[in-house]
């Protein structure tokens, strides 16, 4: 039996420029990574620092020292509660909570399967077999048609063909860049149009839906701000697939399909709640034959490369937008994409992205190995306990 001997938390800041959305840039964030030690190996996790979390994150972690690695999750939830439907819809819907939880799990898996000499792959569950490439989907952020359409073409010389737009909210600006887009190449795919609930009223989202069906658009999400009831109706309206990433976290997924809100669920993180829970989604969205990908959202590479194993593991025929964001932040997309330091990725070992694609490799775990020099130069406090 082996037991957790010590945590740490890094509270860290990110800022950039590049990252556009429909009504903000982000060009500040704070991070916090998760450092979990036991058996002589380290297990990381990132997640996003939103909604004043971090006291739930250090008050967890204070609890796990000395805790039996193996029991993951089962840690973070109370033991009479944690398979209640009512305890897993309050630990839903407590956002805090979610975000801290889907860390610390990331860390957890990684640590025990180090200990177990065991890659992720191996430790779960899947029916639908493991996949060792995974198709590549960049985010094409909010700019200028011209230029978003430049930076489409630069990515597709790098041998993605699938992509995810960013909507600004003007219906007459995001049809005139994803024509621009499309025009790159007859194989270029523009897979989801996120708005990010940019447009304001239906006339105007008509208008766009009209046009992104014109253009082959594959998925809507995010459109404008209704009860997510409400989507399949609209969806219906506007003659556009939807799909879901913030409402289709565990077990609100039950809803979500009881209420046809999307065709296609995005496995987002910091969303998810923890790596048991992703695989909870995963199975019902596979009972309702209902397709899934993985997300992006990390920052500093711990998070990403979570993801990456885990969408070699949903084995989807559609690509995932998780290339890794320090993809964004050199070569010739540091023109679009700035960053303080030479590398935003923490990692000494980020999975190979070539010609379009993710290379998986066996590593234990996740396979995180981080540079602690690089961790340190981007973090704010700290907190350890044993």
């Amino acid at each position: 039996m082996i037991k957790i001997d010590s945590v740490e938390l890094f509270l860290c800041a990110f800022k950039s420029e590049g990252l556009n959305y429909s009504t903000w840039t982000t060009n500040y964030r704070e991070v916090l990574v998760y450092k979990l030690v036991g058996g002589g190996h380290v297990g990381w996790g990132e997640s996003s620092l939103n909604y004043n979390c971090l006291g739930v994150a250090k008050r967890i972690g204070k609890s796990l020292v000395g805790k039996e690695l193996a029991r993951k999750e089962r840690l973070l939830d109370p033991a009479l509660l944690s398979e209640n439907v009512l305890y897993q819809y309050y630990a839903g819907f407590n956002r805090r909570f979610r975000q801290v939880r889907e860390g610390y799990s990331q860390a957890l898996w990684d640590l025990h399967g180090k200990v177990e000499n065991k890659p992720f792959s191996e430790m779960i569950e899947v029916e639908s077999g493991v996949c060792e490439t995974q198709q590549g989907m960049p985010v094409i952020h909010v700019y200028d048609p011209l230029e978003m359409s430049r930076i489409a073409e630069k990515w597709r010389e790098k041998g993605f063909s699938w992509f995810k737009q960013k909507l600004s909210g003007n219906a007459r600006q995001d049809i005139k860049a994803m024509q621009a887009i499309k025009a790159i190449s007859s194989d270029v795919q523009v897979l989801i149009g996120d708005a990010n609930y940019g447009y304001q009223n239906t006339k105007e989202l008509k208008y766009a839906a009209d046009g992104f069906i014109e253009c082959g658009l594959g998925y809507l999400q995010n459109p404008i701000r209704k009860p997510f009831w409400k989507y399949h109706e609209l969806s219906k309206a506007l003659g556009i697939k939807f799909t879901s990433d913030n409402t289709a976290y565990w077990p609100n997924t039950r809803r979500v399909i009881e209420f046809q809100e999307a065709e296609l669920i995005n496995l987002h993180p910091n969303i998810m709640g923890g790596v048991d829970y992703i695989f909870k989604i995963f199975s019902l969205c596979e009972k309702h034959g209902i397709p899934t990908i993985t997300g992006s959202s990390g920052v500093f590479g711990i998070q990403d490369k979570c993801f990456q194993k885990v969408s070699f593991c949903i084995n989807s025929a559609l690509p995932t937008e998780n290339i890794g964001l320090h993809n964004y932040f050199r070569g010739e997309m540091s023109k679009y994409y700035k960053y303080d330091f030479d590398n935003l990725s923490l990692l000494t070992n980020d999975l190979d992205v070539v010609n379009g694609k993710i290379f998986d490799r066996k590593e234990n775990g996740f396979g995180i190995n981080v540079d602690e020099n690089s961790l340190e130069r981007v973090t704010i406090q700290k907190f350890r306990y044993d």
